[in-house]
């Protein structure tokens, strides 16, 4: 669940780029590290010349490795070309309307691109408190300078001036620019808020969500053994509350996903014939877990497969390894009626 004054932002895609002369095929580039201490200390900043190549070869090198085994071919020189293109496209559209390319926002989203990025899924800015602010910085690279406090009619975030460590935001509310106050575990989320978000746009920090009776911020994902409320509901062997290889039981609790040669997940609708992600349940023989097939491999559904999906009757990735997104076509150049960059769709959580 993104915060208030920031949902509206994540329909634009990234402006990002790649080096026009590349040679074919990939090469050793990694993502780069981004700069470990900028949220307490300075980021080392980076030239708007030299902002979209550095984003697109983070970003290609970031999902080459989740495309490398699938059955689509990767192709790392079409997607720097396709995204020098969107990028300088997204450039002249913030120029054109008076916004300011501000370096230490190029900074952190272009090396922090990576980050939100964990085992080939999406959505870390979800969960982890580094990649959100990589997450916040990619909505603001190019803005205007209202201040805090001054009103911005447009409700575009994109006007207002930026913190060093801290988003401001065009609050939808107020038509005003106003800071983005994070609550921590156990405050008020939703009525009877702390006093300090007079001043500001509250919201839940990055790792918490708003629930509860009276709503408070509270943990996204649960402990093992922890009490749950959604009994079965699973995507990909990941449960809404209870995490990766976890699911909520019959007794409302947070309980582990059998793996190998253990028994499958007893219970009705979606609780039953379960198991870990990378084993499928053995429905025919003695309902035990087995090593789910392999990509490729042909299926007739997605409990065949390890990696949780049958895409037109072959095993497949089940993650942002998707075919066009392999075959480079990254990036789609639509316009968002604002002249900013945020992040690229195959990097937002589902």
């Amino acid at each position: 669940m993104r915060r208030p004054g920031v949902a509206g932002l994540v329909a634009s895609l990234a402006s990002l780029a790649a080096l026009a002369a590349l040679a074919g095929g990939c090469d050793s580039t990694e993502p780069i590290e981004l700069v470990p201490d900028y949220q307490g200390g300075p980021d080392v900043p980076l030239a708007q010349e030299e902002f979209c190549a550095t984003l697109a070869a983070t970003a290609c090198a970031t999902i080459r490795p989740c495309c490398e085994p699938s059955p689509f071919a990767f192709d790392e020189t079409k997607c720097r070309v396709d995204a020098r293109a969107v990028c300088e496209a997204r450039k002249t559209r913030a120029l054109s309307l008076k916004y300011e390319y501000d370096p230490l926002r190029g900074a952190r989203c272009a090396r922090g691109a990576g980050l939100l990025v964990r085992d080939c899924r999406r959505g870390s800015e979800a969960t982890d408190p580094l990649a959100a602010s990589v997450d916040d910085a990619c909505q603001v690279v190019w803005h205007q300078r209202i201040p805090k406090t001054f009103r911005c009619s447009s409700g575009n975030t994109a006007d207002c001036d930026q913190d060093p460590d801290g988003m401001i935001v065009c609050s939808s509310t107020y038509l005003t620019c106003l800071p983005v106050i994070a609550l921590q575990v156990g405050e008020a989320c939703a009525q009877a808020l702390p006093t300090r978000c007079d001043r500001g746009v509250c919201a839940c920090a990055p790792g918490l969500v708003c629930q509860g009776t009276p709503p408070r911020c509270s943990a996204a994902v649960h402990p093992l053994g922890a009490a749950c409320q959604h009994v079965g509901t699973q995507t990909d062997t990941v449960s809404s509350e209870c995490g990766r290889d976890r699911y909520c039981d019959a007794h409302s609790v947070c309980a582990e996903l059998p793996g190998l040669d253990e028994p499958c997940t007893a219970g009705g609708s979606s609780a039953a014939n379960l198991c870990r992600l990378g084993y499928r349940c053995d429905v025919e023989h003695d309902r035990t877990c087995i090593e789910g097939k392999t990509l490729g491999t042909g299926c007739s559904g997605n409990g065949e497969c390890a990696s949780g999906l049958c895409y037109q009757s072959v095993c497949a990735p089940n993650d942002i390894a998707s075919p066009l997104l392999c075959d480079g076509a990254i990036f789609l150049d639509q316009d968002p009626a604002h002249g900013f960059v945020s992040t690229p769709t195959f990097l937002q959580g589902n």
